[in-house]
């Protein structure tokens, strides 16, 4: 159900225990294996399932997702893509393995907003953080959208400092909902 983010995180819990399981009733393993899986879906309750089960459990690791990577028409990643994408698996294999670090992606870890700026503070292994204009497909904004109040509101200016995302809109001062959306196409 990908409506709902408690039924899809308990249905993504019960498929890795059931390949968990499989693997050590045919292997006689004695641990579990990890469980490796990315944020696959653009559905807001999908993706806060698969990050909360990431956090939940200890074998569970988030590697980052793939919207950075070239694809066909938003479908399936290019060969490079893939390739790149591999990559991307082998650095959260060995940072798990080799570090113990279970960070992969850039994270939103708290988000304030004062007069016309939100400031979105991250968690990243590798600061400072940098929006790529370069290997990313261009897109308004970078990819970000601000909702006010229900409404589109008209973003002015996005930068970076350090380890926040400065976003100015228009209307911020007065909203009384706020809503930052990234990577929507």
């Amino acid at each position: 159900n990908y409506n709902s983010k408690e039924a899809y995180k308990e249905g993504l819990r019960q498929l890795k225990n059931d390949m968990q399981n499989d693997i050590i009733s045919i292997f006689g393993q004695k641990e579990k294996p990890l469980f490796f899986t990315y944020m696959a879906h653009r559905n807001f309750q999908v993706a806060l399932a698969q990050i909360e089960l990431s956090q939940e459990e200890d074998d569970v690791i988030l590697v980052n997702p793939i919207y950075q990577l070239p694809d066909y028409n938003n479908l399936h990643l290019s060969s490079n893509g893939y390739r790149w994408y591999g990559e991307y698996i082998a650095k959260a294999i060995f940072n798990f393995m080799y570090n113990g670090s279970r960070q992969n992606a850039v994270e939103p870890i708290s988000a304030i907003c004062k007069n016309e700026e939100i400031r979105i503070r991250c968690k990243t292994d590798y600061p400072p953080l940098v929006i790529d204009t370069w290997t990313v497909q261009q897109c308004p904004n970078y990819g970000f959208k601000v909702n006010i109040n229900n409404s589109d509101a008209t973003i002015t200016s996005i930068h970076v400092e350090n380890d926040e995302i400065v976003i100015k809109a228009d209307g911020l001062s007065s909203a009384t909902s706020i809503e930052v959306i990234y990577a929507d196409y």
